[in-house]
């Protein structure tokens, strides 16, 4: 009677790998026979990642990168993990822009699954101006306006920049202050803006057309005068000029030089002025009465008393000051003497009235001197007298 045997049964549980199943039978005479056949037990489950990080997004810093940091996952496997790797660990430095962190892991059968987040870091800081124009300031031309020159600035920032503005270097201004305003923005649109205000002004003077000459003007009666002329007019390249003057036509002035000023201003403040002299002169000191030249003889002391009718000084404008070089009732040596008068009006106006006095001595002899000089002194007081009745 023959006999069977197994190395396993329908139904057994296997280990992972490859297993030989024998089977043999012995008959009755101990001969025997087999039948084999293997058995393969394969692993085709991956391992698995715990604790997979979500993407992280950071900031750079001012060397424009940043660390990132996380938790490491964690990998299982059912049969066991060979080994794990990454493309990065938890700390590192990052550039800017995306990176993608792998990690990896493999099982003893080479099964391999992956872990994978995103790294992104951004650029949060606005550029920066490492260069900028200081403002110019420019003198317009003669159409009011000025070409206006300047260094571009430059910027610089993590990313790329783009550098724009609101005018170009060269282009023309009007008079006045004009910001000019530069705006840098990165690839991740921070924006940075800067001005600097060009200033353009106006150095061209108003012009004064027409400036009237000096006027010599007679004061009338009230010791003044009125004067015109035609008030000159005020022009200017880039502004209507406002003309103001001290004095108007048709102005009353005192007697003496008075200066008339005309001023022209632009808009910008530019000041133009044209001026003339207006002189009002007065008629000269008048004299009725000078005396005529006379003449005496001496008495015993060989001089004369001599007196006469001073002169009469009148003047319509200013106050008359006399001044003379003999008084009447003077005494007076033998020969020529002149006797002057001065009278000023204060103004600088002056008239003179001037007489000779000659003594002279007697041709009668000595012994009637006396008697004919009391005669003489007689009749030279009641002419005296007459006079100042007429």
């Amino acid at each position: 009677m023959a006999s069977s045997g197994n190395t396993h049964n329908p139904g057994n549980e296997f280990s992972l790998g490859t297993t030989t199943v024998t089977y043999s039978a012995t008959d009755g005479a101990g001969n025997i026979g087999t039948c084999s056949f293997t058995v393969t037990v394969v692993d085709t489950t991956a391992p698995v990642f715990t604790g997979c990080p979500s993407n992280i997004t950071v900031a750079a810093t001012t060397n424009c990168k940043a660390i990132a940091t996380w938790t490491a996952p964690v990998a299982t496997d059912n049969c066991g993990v060979a080994n794990s790797s990454t493309t990065h660990n938890s700390g590192s430095e990052f550039s800017l822009g995306i990176t993608t962190v792998t990690y990896s892991a493999t099982d003893v059968s080479g099964n391999t699954t992956t872990c994978a987040f995103i790294v992104t870091v951004t650029d949060t800081t606005p550029p920066s101006f490492t260069s900028f124009p200081a403002p110019p300031t420019a003198s317009a031309g003669t159409n009011c306006k000025a070409v206006v020159s300047w260094v571009s600035p430059v910027a610089t920032d993590c990313s790329n920049v783009t550098i724009t503005s609101s005018h170009s270097s060269g282009s023309e201004f009007i008079i006045g202050s004009t910001s000019v305003t530069y705006t840098a923005t990165d690839a991740f649109n921070n924006i940075t803006t800067r001005s600097f205000t060009v200033i353009v002004v106006d150095t061209i003077l108003p012009v004064i057309m027409g400036c009237p000459v000096n006027i010599s003007i007679t004061a009338g009666a009230n010791c003044k005068a009125n004067a015109t002329w035609i008030a000159p007019l005020a022009t200017d390249n880039c502004t209507v000029a406002s003309i103001t003057s001290s004095h108007s036509p048709g102005s009353e002035f005192n007697i003496g030089t008075t200066r008339v000023i005309y001023s022209a201003t632009d808009g910008s403040g530019n000041l133009t002025t044209c001026q003339f002299n207006v002189t009002v002169i007065s008629d000269l000191p008048q004299v009725s009465d000078c005396p005529a030249n006379i003449q005496v003889i001496t008495d015993e002391t060989d001089q004369a008393l001599v007196t006469w009718k001073e002169p009469t000084f009148t003047s319509k404008c200013g106050t008359i000051t006399v001044q003379k070089s003999h008084s009447p009732s003077s005494r007076f040596p033998i020969g020529t003497t002149q006797v002057v008068y001065d009278a000023t009006d204060g103004l600088g106006n002056s008239v003179r009235c001037t007489f000779s006095l000659e003594v002279t001595i007697p041709c009668w002899p000595k012994i009637y001197y006396p008697t004919l000089l009391l005669y003489w002194h007689h009749v030279q007081a009641l002419l005296y007298q007459q006079s100042q009745f007429v």
